[in-house]
């Protein structure tokens, strides 16, 4: 896991589905370790810029790697779902 700010963006990447209790990754359909993924990534942004409320509403871009196209189409339902209160996100790749 990874954060990073530089001037007003902050930088976040290494976020996986992973069971911080057990350390392990979830056995869940892509859709649930999407979901998991992004709740690691709002609370990694919650605590970014001194608690100063960034989160993924103020996200410019988001991009999430899969292993295979039916995981394609269950992480963009997941990230819309997730992402549709957020009127500033302006790209999602799903790579």
């Amino acid at each position: 896991m990874l954060a990073v700010q530089y001037d007003r963006h902050v930088y976040v990447s290494g976020q996986i589905a992973l069971n911080p209790a057990s350390m392990t990754l979830i056995d869940a359909d892509p859709a649930a370790q999407c979901k998991l993924a992004l709740r690691h990534v709002s609370q990694v942004l919650s605590c970014s810029s001194g608690g100063g409320g960034v989160c993924l509403c103020d996200c410019l871009l988001v991009v999430c790697y899969v292993t295979s196209s039916d995981a394609a189409l269950a992480a963009q339902t997941a990230l819309n779902l997730t992402l549709s209160s957020s009127a500033h996100v302006s790209t999602v790749s799903i790579l």
